[in-house]
Parts: structure tokens; C-alpha cells; sequence
């Protein structure tokens, strides 16, 4: 051990070595705050705990398409429908014309069906691995993090504000994921002649991910093309290795805490704005299906909750307008039609009943999408 690499702990004043994770002497936790400690030893299983990062938010996103399958229930899970991923936490323009930016955080843990979350899992724990060895745990949580977030706001913008969509949904790790990729090619070329095999093998990723995205229709490219870009930025930035003081390395446990605290944060106004809505339609038009094969056929389109709801929605505001006085079943039943079927008029009708019920600002806010939906950014 080279006499730099000697540290002393902020405790007790034993020497240390930067790789230790207590101090031998006091116990104090030399890898970050005392509850990333505590949690690294009591949380995670064995085979997780070789790669903590990774296995942290592979629980995360397990847990929460587990979530989505509880609300929209088990058959919905091969395939959720748009109105489905849109209740629970997709990136959705209407919504985030809104102000719903917890969206772009959602977005990034939530997934479409199991064939979508079965490929993300196995391409994060291919990628995820090489990020915390190249780097360490806490810098990669921050790499996944920040790449997803970020590719979701990229694809967002890309989407409305680049080609003029008035409506785009996107969901999935796939962005964070790409960050991932990138961060590894990057840190790989760092590296020199040790890291040749995983640059190629990264590059093989990029490649095989560009091809992918233009065949497969659906892929939303502009989010992995922007979470690339954000990961390999990142790993241009961050220093390879693990972190060598104590003090940097609370830092960065701090710094993911905040993190995951902001995934606490989105995760329960997601579920503060699904409060009392369906999260799947009995007659969806769309059907569910996995790998080409239809599980449950769509709904008749006349007979479909998409039509049902705007019928319901005009009856509301007829009733209201001939009474005077709006019910919670009426502005209930605009509110359902409007996060079924986005369109301008049903926003206005909806902001029309808010307004008669006092709620100046949730009616402003109503006419503000009515008209980013009419009128595209372009």
C-alpha cells in the first residue's frame, strides 16, 4: 500500500485504507452515511449485493411494475395499454402540459409489458456491473438516474417541440439504460488497453440498440440517444474508481439519497393523481397482447369506454349547464373522458365545470392544454 493511499478515519483516528468499508477499530461506515451502510448489509440478497447499484434499482423497478400490475391488474401486465402506462407515470404531453413533471421520473421506472421490463432487466444487468466496477456503486445509481430522467425530458422535447406531436407518451429504463452503455464505453476508452474488450463489447450494445430502434417500430430513439449522450457526458466528467476520502464519499451517498428520495417523491404523486380513476378500462379498444398474440381482443369501438366516456362527459355538461350547479359525479365523469381521450374540447368542457365550481386555477390550467393541443409548438 503506497503511503497516499493511507487515510485516517473521521472518528477515531485509526489508519485506513480508501477500499476498507468500516474502520476496524470504531466501526464507522467509511463508504458514504451510516444508512447506506446499514442498508448494503441488511437489504440486499447475496447475489445482488455483488453489484449493489444494479440490484437496488432492479428492486426498484420490479417493484414498481409490480405496482402497475396491482392497479391495473394481472393480464394487464403482458401489455398495458396507453391509457394504463398514462395513469401510471408515463411521460404524457397532456399531462405535462399541466405541470405533472414527476412524470419524467416515472416514466423512467415504468414499463410498457413483461416482454419491455424482461429485456431492460437483462441489459441493465449487463451494463450496470461495468459502470459500478469502472466507477463505484453510488456513481452509477447517479449515472442510471440522472441518464433516465433526462432521456425522458430529451424525448419530450424532441417529440413536441422539435416535430410538433401535440400528443407523445413514452416509458421505460431503456434511456437510462442507454446511459449506462454509454458511461461503460466511455470509461472503458479511459481506461486504455485494460478496457478494450468492454469498449467493444459496449460499442456492440450501441450498435445493436441504433439498429433496433429503426426497426422495431414504437422505440423511442430520441431517449436513447439522448440518455447515450448523458451517460458518456457524465463518465467523461466523474473520476474512474472508487471515491478516496471520506468526506466525497458522504457526498455522494447524500447525493443518492436525494436521488431516491426524488423517486419517493414522484412515485406517490403519481399515486396522488390516480387517486380514485381506474388505472385500466373494462372495455379498452386496445388489446392486449404479448409477442404478436392477442390475450384479450379490444372492445368494440362504438361500445368502448373511449366512446362511452365522451358520451358521458357531454351528458355531464348538459346537465350542469341546465341546472346551474355541478356534481363531483359531473366533473368526475369530464375529468375520467379527458384522461381517456385528450382532446382539446373535452379539456375546455372540463375547465368549463371546474370554473363553475370555483376552481379558477385548475380551469386555467385545463384551457392552457386545451390550447398547446390545438396549436402545435412547431
Amino acid at each position: 500500500m503506497n503511503r497516499e493511499d493511507v487515510k485516517t478515519c473521521p472518528k477515531c483516528g485509526a489508519l485506513i485504507s480508501p477500499n476498507l468499508p468500516r474502520c476496524r477499530q470504531c466501526k464507522t461506515y467509511l463508504h458514504g452515511t451510516e444508512l447506506e451502510g446499514f442498508l448494503l448489509e441488511h437489504l440486499l440478497p447475496g447475489r445482488l449485493a455483488a453489484s449493489p447499484g444494479t440490484g437496488i434499482f432492479m428492486l426498484i423497478i420490479v417493484g414498481y411494475f409490480a405496482l402497475m400490475a396491482m392497479f391495473a391488474g394481472p393480464l394487464s401486465a403482458l401489455s398495458f395499454s396507453s391509457f394504463s402506462v398514462a395513469q401510471l407515470g408515463s411521460t404524457w404531453s397532456p399531462g405535462i402540459f399541466a405541470g405533472q413533471y414527476w412524470r419524467f421520473v416515472t416514466s423512467s421506472l415504468a414499463h410498457g409489458g413483461l416482454v419491455h421490463i424482461a429485456f431492460n432487466l437483462y441489459a441493465l444487468t449487463i451494463a450496470g456491473p461495468v459502470v459500478e466496477e469502472a466507477f463505484d456503486r453510488k456513481k452509477m445509481m447517479l449515472l442510471f438516474g440522472i441518464s433516465g430522467i433526462l432521456s425522458m425530458v430529451v424525448s419530450h422535447v424532441v417529440s413536441v417541440q422539435l416535430l410538433g406531436h401535440t400528443i407523445h407518451q413514452s416509458v421505460g429504463a431503456s434511456g437510462a439504460i442507454s446511459g449506462l452503455i454509454g458511461a461503460s464505453f466511455v470509461a472503458a476508452r479511459r481506461m486504455g488497453p485494460p478496457g478494450r474488450q468492454v469498449e467493444r463489447i459496449m460499442w456492440r450494445w450501441t450498435v445493436f440498440m441504433a439498429i433496433f430502434g429503426f426497426v422495431v417500430p414504437g422505440v423511442d430513439n430520441a431517449a436513447h440517444a439522448g440518455g447515450w449522450l448523458i451517460g458518456a457526458g457524465m463518465a467523461l466528467l466523474m473520476p474512474l474508481g472508487l471515491t478516496q476520502t471520506v468526506a466525497a464519499q458522504r457526498a455522494l451517498s447524500v447525493a443518492t439519497f436525494g436521488l431516491l428520495g426524488l423517486v419517493v417523491a414522484s412515485v406517490a404523486l403519481m399515486l396522488m393523481h390516480l387517486k380514485g380513476f381506474p388505472a385500466s378500462l373494462e372495455n379498452d379498444a386496445q388489446p392486449i397482447s404479448i409477442l404478436g398474440l392477442v390475450v384479450k381482443p379490444g372492445a368494440e369501438w362504438d361500445y368502448s369506454d373511449q366512446v362511452t366516456s365522451i358520451r358521458d362527459c357531454q351528458d355531464a355538461l348538459d346537465a350542469a349547464n341546465k341546472s346551474g350547479t355541478v356534481t363531483d359525479a359531473q366533473l368526475y365523469s369530464c375529468e375520467l373522458a379527458l384522461r381517456i381521450n385528450p382532446s382539446p374540447s373535452i379539456y375546455r368542457a372540463t375547465a368549463h365545470l371546474e370554473e363553475a365550481r370555483g376552481n379558477t386555477a385548475r380551469a386555467d390550467t385545463l384551457r392552457r392544454v386545451a390550447a398547446r393541443l390545438v396549436h402545435s409548438p412547431r
